[in-house]
């Protein structure tokens, strides 16, 4: 004679199971990750930042070679490497380069200075702010730790997106080991989504809503709103999350099939 199968413990179980389930499906790193807006001084940029990174800004530096920018410094992989991100504005009187083009050239292939081993990938064009902006690819390596006789080659992989502006423009950078590159993206998005410029140019640039969608290299990136996500996008993935167990909830209780 075949055992008995307890049917309301075999319910418990799967429900249990499907609770699980669901956590895991709409849990991501992203929702997890909290954020602080960041303004420089100076009234140039604002954005978010993940919350606990470390802020460096050299305001002599910044002074001296008119540029205006920080790095938030992250977690680091077992081999030392930070995750790093980059937000600069170079101004019209900066003494590194002569315009966005100068520093699209200088970082890419099309530079006068190419390194063996480096690789790039091509420029493309994205929608930042509502603006026109490039964006592209690099890879390269560093040796960690460094200055150590025991530091080893690790391969870095590097996105840059650079947005003209009135009187000079943007650069922003994220810098990861290229294993790791991918495991903390959803990072950079966040900046980019949350950047506001300051210094834009009135006209040119500007993107009508409808006209041209964003695309960044290896993944499409539709049109980046300056501001951050709005109630109603919270709302709807607690919504959902709601209706995902009430829907198990449910079926496994019977309750669906009740009038």
């Amino acid at each position: 004679m075949a055992p008995r199968i307890n049917t309301r413990r075999q319910r418990v179980f799967n429900f249990a199971a499907a609770l699980f389930a669901g956590a895991a499906f709409f849990y991501s790193p992203a929702q997890a990750t909290e954020y602080i807006q960041y303004a420089i001084e100076g009234n140039y940029f604002k954005c978010d930042i993940p919350k606990g990174w470390r802020i460096n800004r050299d305001k002599f530096a910044d002074e001296a070679e008119k540029v205006y920018g920080v790095e938030a410094v992250g977690p680091r992989t077992k081999e030392g490497v930070p995750v790093r991100i980059t937000m600069d504005y170079f101004s019209r009187d900066n003494t590194l380069f002569r315009g966005p083009s100068e520093y699209i050239n200088r970082h890419t292939s099309a530079g006068v200075i190419k390194i063996e081993g480096d690789r790039y990938g091509p420029v493309k064009t994205i929608t930042l702010s509502n603006r026109r902006a490039k964006t592209f690819e690099k890879e390269t390596t560093a040796y960690f730790p460094p200055n150590s006789p025991m530091a080893a080659e690790i391969a870095i992989k590097e996105k840059l997106v650079v947005l003209p502006a009135s009187e000079g423009f943007y650069a922003l950078r994220y810098y990861a080991q290229a294993s790791a590159y991918e495991k903390y993206f959803y990072l950079f998005e966040r900046v980019l989504e949350s950047f506001v410029p300051m210094r834009l140019k009135n006209e040119g640039s500007l993107l009508r809503p409808a006209s041209v969608s964003g695309q960044s290299a290896g993944r499409d990136i539709a049109e980046m709103p300056s501001q951050k996500a709005s109630p109603e996008v919270k709302t709807g993935f607690w919504e959902r999350l709601r209706n995902y167990f009430r829907h198990w909830y449910e079926k496994f209780t019977g309750r669906d099939k009740q009038p």
